[in-house]
């Protein structure tokens, strides 16, 4: 059972980070087209979303291994 969660969990994690990546990469193309403050303030939300979403996973990770040691 605990195996299935942690699959289970990984997997929307990584869902998460691949959306919140998406998220940036369309907050950067609506930059380049318009550098107007309010697309700044979206970028730099959608990468602080990307970035949590992937130290999110890099904590799992490192649980992982804490756990196989």
């Amino acid at each position: 059972m605990a195996g299935t969660v942690t699959v289970e969990l990984e997997a929307e994690l990584v869902a998460r980070f691949k959306a919140a990546r998406d998220a940036r990469r369309a907050a950067g193309e609506a930059l380049e087209a318009n550098d107007s403050p309010e697309a700044v303030r979206a970028f730099n939300g959608a990468q602080r979303a990307e970035d949590e979403a992937a130290a999110w996973i890099a904590l799992s990770v490192a649980n992982r291994a804490g756990e196989a040691a």
